[in-house]
């Protein structure tokens, strides 16, 4: 599913951009870029950010590491984004918030945060009964951050759209933690991805499971 209109098209960039981008102003001029590692992922979001009609993005590939780096310059751009999600020029990481929009639009700015700074997993494990060892598989979806506002507004957010998460603290990074089925099937339904990497790992994982909502 694709952003249909400006604004969630807007939020969702504001999200990647918080989370795996960054804003860099000199004097006047300020560019905005977005990293990846996924070349499809790389040109679309070229096209959604060229429907903001905001600035003319290009890549560029660092054939070294094989990352895509999005950038466009615009110094209006760069302040929407300062002003309306408080997405500071340089290092914004331990300042990030949710802003304050419509609950539509925070679910655009969430799943460009899951894109950019999330991981997908399904752990291994092992319980002891007795003398029985019961083993079993546990989904989770992890975001990382150095935002402890972030971290908190993130957990309260998914708790107002029905999904159950936690979160622990390890040398300034919070980790906001969903596990279990349930919740994962809720993530995929409520915020999902458009990373095409993230989207068919949370996919695969899903189909090893069936859950009925009603």
């Amino acid at each position: 599913m694709l952003p249909r209109v400006l604004d969630e098209v807007e939020a969702y960039i504001a999200g990647i951009v918080a989370s795996d981008g960054n804003i860099t102003c000199i004097k006047r001029t300020c560019k905005t870029k977005i990293v990846t590692n996924e070349e499809s992922y790389a040109y679309l979001l070229v096209k959604l950010i060229s429907n903001l009609n905001e600035c003319n993005p290009k890549i560029y590939i660092d054939k070294e590491s094989g990352m895509f780096e999005v950038y466009c310059y615009s110094k209006s751009f760069a302040d929407k984004l300062k002003e309306k999600y408080q997405i500071r020029p340089g290092r914004k990481a331990s300042s990030i918030e949710i802003p304050r929009l419509e609950e539509n639009l925070v679910l655009w700015y969430v799943r460009g945060l899951y894109d950019g700074d999330s991981s997908i997993t399904e752990l291994k494990i092992k319980l002891t009964r007795g003398n029985r060892e019961y083993c079993y598989k546990l989904p989770r979806i992890v975001y990382k951050t150095k935002s402890p506002i972030l971290a908190k507004d993130l957990k309260s957010f998914l708790k107002s759209i029905g999904i159950s998460a936690y979160m622990w603290v390890d040398s300034s990074i919070y980790t906001v933690v969903i596990d279990g089925v349930r919740n994962l099937f809720t993530f995929s339904k409520r915020i999902g991805y458009l990373h095409p990497l993230k989207k068919k790992r949370l996919l695969e994982i899903l189909s090893h499971y069936s859950y009925n909502f009603t």
